[in-house]
């Protein structure tokens, strides 16, 4: 209190009893505005706790995908490296077998060319067969006539 509502409410009992009144209800309504105050703050703090920890965790996720990064780049080489591999050893086996294709196409080749040759021999060699037989003959009636 003031020193002149101290030496006003000496006078009267009354106003000094108001007074003391007024000053503890200002003082009750100064704590409640508080309180809310308060209570304001702590929600506020409360919904930005939430959303920190919901950044929190969306943080961790990432955090977590980039350790696992070298992981998987070193997995990436690792399987390039193998597919590169494989591709070398496809390409290989494909002009070995274009190669034993092309031998094998030759080889029937060269078959064919025997066969047909065989075949040309043979025909040649009936033929003469039979010319020589045709001769027998003539010379058999030439024999039986002498």
């Amino acid at each position: 209190m003031k020193k002149s509502e101290v030496i006003s409410s000496s006078s009267s009992g009354k106003s000094l009893t108001n007074n003391a009144a007024e000053n503890i209800i200002e003082g009750i309504n100064k704590q409640i505005l508080g309180a809310e105050q308060y209570k304001m703050e702590n929600r506020d703090l409360k919904r930005q706790n939430k959303e920190l920890s919901k950044q929190n965790k969306v943080l961790m996720e990432q955090s977590k995908e980039l350790m696992e990064l070298p992981a998987l780049r070193k997995k990436h080489e690792e399987l390039t490296k193998r597919y590169e591999s494989l591709t070398k050893k496809r390409n290989e086996d494909q002009a070995k077998l274009k190669e034993k294709k092309e031998d094998l196409a030759n080889l029937k080749k060269e078959k064919e060319d025997q066969e047909t040759d065989f075949k040309k021999e043979k025909e040649d060699l009936e033929r003469e067969i039979r010319e020589l037989k045709e001769k027998i003959k003539q010379l058999e009636c030439c024999c039986v006539i002498l």
